[in-house]
């Protein structure tokens, strides 16, 4: 039964310090905060939303790694956990839209598709082996002649990551441009497959937000009633 509650809200950065205030719903009070960064980071350089993970928060800082921050943890403080260091997306003047980072089946996963050079792996998919230390561990590197595709994708598609499956942590989903789709990449079997039908209301397919519906009705137990005088009765409950 969740007895309190936590607010953090970011304000900014300045300089090397990173603003943000806190609320505690059993204190009824907020709490300023002015914490120093590991490197200069621009507010340009967020992606949107934090990541919640291992009981803490992560801001992705594009082309660096997640801004990490544990509300519960004292003295408070943010650290930089770089991403995997064996990724070909290593240069700044690459598109930051084929990174994919966040919570998957309780851990950190980075999700990496790389274009444009033969020797690049099209898809690499790290995981976060050791949470203290900062340390990934890859879980596999594909490139495009690796692949099985369906007859409708051509061997020169050009892919977005979206969003990792909420509960199938062996399936991505990812933006196609041509033909303009949503696919879905199986890690286990290395196929693409449609998602979504084509777009052709001209809605922009870049964004995905992944939602699980709650399970519903919940079982109600069967009730047993006990008398004196008479038998034991079974009552049964309508779902």
């Amino acid at each position: 039964m969740l007895t309190g509650y936590t607010f953090v809200w970011l304000e900014h950065f300045e300089l090397n310090y990173l603003n943000l205030e806190m609320f505690s719903s059993e204190t009824g009070k907020w709490i300023s905060y002015k914490l120093p960064c590991p490197i200069p980071i621009q507010w340009s350089e967020l992606a949107d939303g934090p990541i919640y993970c291992y009981g803490a928060l992560h801001w992705e800082v594009r082309y660096n790694g997640l801004l990490a921050f544990d509300p519960y943890k004292d003295p408070k403080s943010v650290r930089l956990i770089p991403f995997p260091d064996d990724r070909d997306l290593l240069s700044k003047y690459l598109d930051s839209s084929s990174q994919l980072c966040g919570e998957s089946q309780g851990t950190l996963r980075y999700f990496e598709v790389a274009h444009g050079r033969k020797q690049f792996y099209l898809f690499s998919m790290w995981a976060m082996n050791d949470y203290e230390k900062g340390e990934w561990c890859c879980e596999f590197k594909l490139r495009r002649s690796d692949l099985e595709l369906s007859n409708w994708l051509t061997r020169y598609g050009w892919f977005i990551p979206l969003s990792f499956h909420p509960l199938n942590p062996n399936v991505v989903y990812l933006y196609c441009m041509e033909p303009e789709r949503i696919v879905s990449y199986n890690i286990l079997n290395r196929r693409l497959d449609f998602a979504s039908k084509p777009n052709d209301r001209g809605q922009s397919l870049h964004s995905v937000i992944p939602f699980v519906l709650p399970r519903w009705p919940v079982l109600v137990p069967i009730a047993t009633f006990k008398s004196k005088k008479k038998k034991k009765k079974k009552v049964k409950c309508r779902n």
